[in-house]
């Protein structure tokens, strides 16, 4: 009798637990962390190595950021029960946020020999192998999570962003829409597909599908790429209204948006009232926006231009109204955690704003924009030198860039590979000028020994860095071809003759064929969204040639 009261009772505390366990699940869903905290330490106080309260605490304890102490008992709940699939599942994806990624792969690995229809377990170890560059294993676990539980919508959304980020877009989108059919609340799939839509230039198409994501304003990772997809299409009071979202996603830089204590410019009269004018992006965006700061400089009582150091010496020849300095402090100069922690910033203005910001408070539309005459202000002596230097070049004189160093996944689809540009540098009577500012010395030697072709270029000039000789070597050249680089918008802003290759027109064109900040480039798309970069080659060849013959050359 004794024996069977303790059977029950011990099958009372586990149905209690059971029960308690269930609750602090809802609780977690609820993000009602401290409720859940005080029944798992009830479960613990009765059942110290009950394996599911030790890896619910875990996943509590990393919430409150003790992430060493959350893994320590992760360890320790494992060790109590080596099948706890959702212990091995957690433990794996804290040491991914850790970036320790060898051992996160080893308990997902362990995790999924319990259960291969987990879609967490799959949906980590793509991110994983997507963290270690290894495109072609993050696309075998996606695709198994489709395989073994083809009717789970997160299953396919895993298998999409895999599609995706490897650039096969078409692909992408079919699983992205199969995720939206089987969840029809899923808003990142939905998210998915107007992303997709995007990167394959149907932006018209991409705003509709935003419009149709539920609570879509309440999610600033959608306005961010909500606001690129509505500037695309020209339409540009919306998009800039909601173009700020990227900085609490971290796409723009959201440490030193925090750090401003005055306000930002909205359009208030700048009579006898400073200005600070602050880069957020790349050195490329930064060019391309500067094309507005002389328009606000007219209107205001002072200016102050806070630019990237190696820009300095060229905005302070074209800005000579304002104030020009280097950026107060790097992204690269300090940081806490991963995260920019900025520096005690100069307070010496009364209002702000982030450069790529100023088109929306200037315009109402993109018509309005009026078109580059050119307005850079480069040295006159650095021109000349330039001029005789390319002056012992035969021929039509072409810079070109196939790539820039920055080869993210994302960009990498915008760019070629030499192995596919044989017309293009076949092209005869024409003199090619090497303007990659990356690592390129066996793609050079793969040109010279493949196409014939010779990338001219001076040891003295690092291409990086001097862009006051940069700027006066294109001012030089006859035309430019690069991809969506630095280089590409040097060239336009000068008004150069420039071709643009890429999957689709920036944002930054504002839905028009010609942009009116760098009206004197024109674009090329690719013919696929994949590699397949034989038109391509074929459509830069032709056009090269056409502008040989403009040249008479």
């Amino acid at each position: 009798m004794n024996r069977r009261l303790k059977r029950l009772e011990l099958l009372k505390n586990k149905s209690d637990s059971d029960i308690k366990i269930k609750e602090i699940r809802s609780l977690l869903d609820r993000k009602d962390y401290v409720k859940a905290n005080e029944l798992i330490n009830e479960i613990l106080d009765e059942s110290p190595k009950d394996d599911q309260a030790m890896a619910l605490s875990s996943f509590v304890s990393a919430k409150f950021g003790y992430v060493d102490f959350a893994i320590e008992s992760l360890l320790k709940a494992i060790d109590v029960n080596p099948f706890n699939e959702y212990a091995l599942t957690l433990l794996a994806r804290i040491y991914a946020e850790k970036q320790d990624y060898d051992n996160a792969k080893k308990y997902y690995l362990k995790a999924n020999k319990i259960n291969n229809g987990n879609v967490d377990v799959y949906k980590g170890m793509a991110n994983v192998c997507l963290s270690l560059k290894k495109d072609d294993e993050a696309y075998e676990f996606a695709r198994a999570a489709v395989v073994h539980v083809p009717n789970n919508a997160e299953a396919h959304y895993v298998f999409a962003d895999v599609l995706r980020q490897k650039g096969l877009l078409d692909d992408a989108g079919l699983h992205y829409e199969k995720a939206v059919e089987l969840d029809s609340g899923s808003r990142s799939a939905m998210l998915g597909c107007a992303i997709t839509a995007f990167s394959k230039g149907n932006f018209k198409q991409s705003v509709e599908l935003y419009r149709k994501i539920p609570d879509y304003k309440d999610e600033p990772r959608i306005l961010w790429n909500y606001s690129l997809a509505l500037l695309a299409c020209g339409e540009f009071k919306e998009g800039y209204s909601i173009y700020k979202y990227g900085f609490p996603c971290k796409t723009r830089a959201p440490n030193r948006m925090m750090s401003m204590k005055k306000p930002e410019w909205k359009g208030e009269s700048l009579k006898g009232k400073t200005l600070l004018i602050w880069r957020e992006q790349g050195v490329g965006d930064e060019l391309l926006f500067s094309y507005f700061y002389k328009e606000v400089i007219r209107g205001a009582g002072k200016v102050i231009i806070e630019c990237e150091k190696r820009l300095v010496s060229l905005f302070k020849k074209t800005f000579k109204d304002a104030e020009v300095r280097a950026q107060s402090c790097s992204v690269e100069e300090i940081k806490k955690d991963g995260d920019v922690v900025y520096k005690e910033l100069m307070e010496d203005y009364d209002y702000h704003i982030p450069a790529m910001q100023i088109p929306g408070v200037l315009y109402d539309c993109p018509q309005q924009i009026p078109f580059n005459k050119g307005f850079l202000n480069i040295d006159e002596n650095l021109k000349q030198k330039w001029k005789q230097r390319l002056s012992n070049l035969k021929g039509l004189k072409v810079g070109i860039m196939w790539r820039s160093g920055n080869v993210k996944r994302a960009r990498g689809l915008e760019y070629a590979v030499v192995e596919d540009l044989k017309k293009t540098f076949s092209v005869k009577d024409v003199s090619f000028v090497n303007l990659m500012y990356s690592e390129c010395e066996e793609e050079k030697q793969y040109i010279k020994e493949n196409y014939g072709a010779i990338l001219h270029e001076w040891e003295d000039l690092n291409l990086k860095d001097d862009f006051e000789d940069v700027f006066a070597l294109i001012d030089g050249l006859d035309l430019v071809v690069s991809p969506g680089t630095t280089v590409i918008n040097m060239a336009g802003l000068i008004n150069k003759p420039a071709i643009l290759f890429g999957r689709m027109y920036s944002w930054t064109f504002y839905g028009q064929k010609q942009s009116p900040i760098v009206p004197s480039i024109k674009v090329v798309l690719k013919n696929k969204w994949n590699d397949d970069n034989i038109k391509l080659d074929e459509d830069i060849a032709n056009m090269i040639e056409k502008f040989k013959q403009e040249k008479k050359l």
